[in-house]
């Protein structure tokens, strides 16, 4: 039976800012919950047979738990110092009140865990708060958060180098906990992904001095901003191309990465 106890990880409290990607360290994660759940398992396992000894024991002793202060009995475990089931009745207390105190420390190590699972989640997601300016079909701005499953949407169809209205299939809400701040004007988690120099790439894992696709052309980042923010922020799947414009002031409209899938291509000119 093994009672070692455990430390509880404590959750992270900010995103994660390098090269590895938020993805990859879920996973890593998943492994470490998918240990302490066996863990929990074992715990419970080791301390419903101490239950089970210890009634067996106060039988054979014929301890009325009941009353475990009647006069007789012995506060020691048993009836009988002598009785060898005495000191077992000892031991299995206090081989219990440590494997207690054991499982109480996995489930907050599997609570604060799951919470780090969580905060990565939201760091490997694609998403821009309610205000960001979705451009549409016919060339206005719409806040995203009244863009709605129908609404046709200017997009870019790779393979043809041209912009397309594409109809959104899908809209998505969730609860972010951090914003990147891109050229002092695109606001963004750090999964989205914007068109580069070298194809798609997460928000997170770009630097300055690489250039993204901004309305038509590819525009140098100069400057790159991370913040905590915990906010409800929003994207879309867009049919086809699977990408779709957002309006900045200065620059123009910037090319993102939808959130469902897709090489955010097209080529089709449907």
């Amino acid at each position: 039976m093994l009672l070692a106890g455990c430390l509880s990880t404590p959750p992270r409290s900010t995103p994660v800012n390098n090269p590895v990607q938020a993805s990859n360290a879920v996973a890593n994660i998943d492994k470490e919950i998918q240990q302490v759940q066996a863990k929990i398992q074992g715990t419970k396992d080791d301390i419903n047979q101490l239950v089970i000894e210890d009634f067996e024991i106060k039988q054979q002793l014929r301890v009325n738990v009941n009353y475990p202060h009647s006069s007789d009995y012995n506060m020691t475990g048993g009836q009988n110092p002598g009785d060898p089931n005495t000191g077992r009745v000892v031991r299995v207390t206090k081989n219990l009140e440590v494997a207690r105190k054991v499982l109480e420390q996995q489930k907050q190590e599997l609570e604060n865990l799951t919470k780090q699972k969580q905060s990565l989640q939201q760091q490997s997601m694609g998403c821009f708060p309610a205000e960001t300016l979705v451009v549409m079909a016919d060339g206005t701005t719409r806040p995203f958060a009244e863009v709605r499953i129908g609404d046709l949407v200017q997009t870019y169809d790779i393979g043809y180098e041209k912009t397309v209205p594409r109809k959104v299939v899908d809209v998505y809400q969730v609860d972010g906990n951090h914003l990147y701040l891109i050229n002092g004007e695109l606001r963004t988690s750090g999964g989205e992904r914007l068109l580069s120099q070298d194809g798609w790439r997460p928000v997170r894992d770009l630097k300055v001095g690489d250039s993204i696709h901004v309305a038509g052309r590819m525009l140098k980042i100069e400057r790159i901003d991370l913040t905590p923010e915990n906010r409800r922020l929003f994207n879309m799947q867009v049919a086809d191309t699977h990408n779709f414009y957002v309006a900045v002031p200065e620059q123009g409209a910037i090319l993102v990465h939808n959130s469902g899938g897709g090489g955010g291509g097209g080529g089709g000119g449907k």
